[in-house]
C-alpha cells in the first residue's frame, strides 16, 4: 500500500546570471532524500542548493540555445553568422567550464567539435 503525503511548498526568488528574477517553488516531502531539514543551517543549505540548481539550469539551457543557433548557421552556410555564433558559444562554454557547471573535458570536446565544423 502506498502512502500519500501532503507536500509542503516554499517559494524562493532566484536571480539568474543575466539579471532576471524567477520565482521558484520547491517542494519538500516529509521523508526520503528530500526530507525537510530541522536545523537552521540545513534549511539554508537547501535554499542555496535550489538557487544554484536554478542558475546552473539557466546556463545549461543557454548553452543548448547557442549550440542550436550555431548549428543552424552552419547548416544554412552563413559564414558570418556561424563565426559570431561560434564565438558566442565558445565563450559561454568556457565560462560554464570555469564555474564547473559543465566538466572541463566536456568543454574541450565541444570546442574541438565547433572548430572542426564551424571554421
Amino acid at each position: 500500500m502506498t502512502q500519500t503525503c501532503p507536500r509542503v511548498s516554499q517559494t524562493f526568488w532566484v536571480d539568474s546570471v543575466w539579471g532576471e528574477r524567477h520565482r521558484l517553488r520547491f517542494y519538500f516531502i516529509p521523508w526520503g532524500i528530500y526530507k525537510m531539514a530541522n536545523l537552521k543551517s540545513s534549511k539554508k543549505d537547501i535554499r542555496r542548493i535550489v538557487v544554484r540548481n536554478a542558475r546552473n539550469t539557466n546556463v545549461r539551457s543557454r548553452l543548448k540555445s547557442l549550440r542550436r543557433r550555431l548549428s543552424q548557421a552552419v547548416a544554412e552556410s552563413d559564414e558570418a553568422g556561424a563565426r559570431t555564433s561560434a564565438r558566442e558559444y565558445l565563450s559561454a562554454v568556457d565560462k560554464a567550464a570555469k564555474r564547473r557547471i559543465i566538466h572541463p573535458n566536456k568543454a574541450n570536446r565541444q570546442k574541438a567539435a565547433v572548430a572542426r565544423h564551424a571554421f
